[in-house]
C-alpha cells in the first residue's frame, strides 16, 4: 500500500492511497457495473466515507463529484471540492495521477493509458479548473504505473501520437519500442503552459509485487484513493 498525507494550511489534509494485492479482497465479476460497484461499496465501507468511481473506458471526459450523486457514470477522471468525498480510480499499468490544490479545497484523480494520454484527458482537465482555480497551487503525484522498460510498444501504437512526441519511443528492434508514457504526459502539460510538477516515487506496476500489472496477465485492479480531512 502506498499512504501519503498532506497538510494544507491549519484547515484540512489532503489524503492518497494505492491498494493493491494485499489490502483488496479477491473478486470474480466479470459484470464491470458489478465490480465497480462492490469497489465503490467496499470503500466506503472501510473508510466509513461517501466514494466515488467511474466507468473507465480510456476516454477523455471528467466530472466534478458533484454532478454523480450515487451514479457511476461513463469517464476517466473526477474532481472534488468537498471534504470526507473518497475519490477512486482503478489501474493495473495505466497512470494514476492523483492532484490538489495547496489552497483551496480541490483534489483529483486522472486515469490515464495511452489512450488517455493520447486525447490528452489530464491537459483537458487542467485548462478546466484553470478556469476557476490557480494551477500554480496545484500539486500531483504518479502512482504505480508501467515503466519505458517494461512497456513495448509496437508502430501502430506509436502512429497515434503526434511527431512531437516521438522521443518517448525509445526503439529496440524494427517497428518495436520502449514507451514512455510520462515523458509525454509532462510534454504535453508544458505544451499547454500547465505549471504542474508531477511527484512520483517511480513504482513500475508490472515489476512490483504489490501491485496489479494487465501486462503479467492479472486481471485485478490497483484501488487509486484520494480524499480531504479536517485536520
Amino acid at each position: 500500500m502506498i499512504n501519503k498525507e498532506f497538510l494544507i494550511s491549519n484547515s484540512h489534509k489532503v489524503i492518497l492511497k494505492v491498494l493493491g494485492k494485499n489490502d483488496l479482497p479477491e473478486v470474480n465479476f466479470a459484470d464491470k457495473e458489478k465490480l465497480n460497484l462492490f469497489y465503490k461499496e467496499f470503500i466506503s465501507d472501510k473508510f466509513k466515507k461517501k466514494s466515488f468511481i467511474l466507468d473507465q473506458v480510456h476516454g477523455d471526459k471528467f466530472y466534478n463529484s458533484s454532478k454523480l450523486d450515487d451514479k457511476i457514470l461513463i469517464g476517466d477522471a473526477i474532481y472534488s471540492t468537498y471534504l470526507d468525498e473518497i475519490l477512486i480510480v482503478k489501474t493495473a499499468d495505466c497512470m494514476p495521477i492523483f492532484f490538489w490544490s495547496t489552497k483551496e479545497k480541490l483534489i483529483g484523480l486522472i486515469h490515464s493509458g495511452w489512450k488517455g494520454t493520447a486525447l490528452g484527458i489530464a491537459e483537458k482537465l487542467f485548462l478546466e479548473l484553470k478556469k476557476k482555480y490557480s494551477l500554480e497551487s496545484i500539486q500531483a503525484y504518479l502512482g504505480p504505473c508501467i515503466r519505458q522498460n517494461q512497456y513495448e510498444v509496437g508502430e501502430d501504437l506509436k502512429v497515434q501520437f503526434p511527431n512531437e512526441t516521438h522521443s518517448a519511443f525509445k526503439e529496440i528492434s524494427n517497428s518495436k519500442y520502449l514507451l514512455d508514457l510520462k515523458k509525454i504526459l509532462q510534454q504535453n502539460l508544458k505544451n499547454h503552459q500547465i505549471p504542474i510538477q508531477l511527484q512520483d516515487d517511480e513504482i513500475c506496476s508490472k515489476l512490483s509485487s504489490e501491485f496489479y500489472s494487465h501486462r503479467n496477465k492479472e486481471t485485478g485492479r490497483n484501488l487509486n484513493l484520494i480524499y480531504m480531512e479536517k485536520i
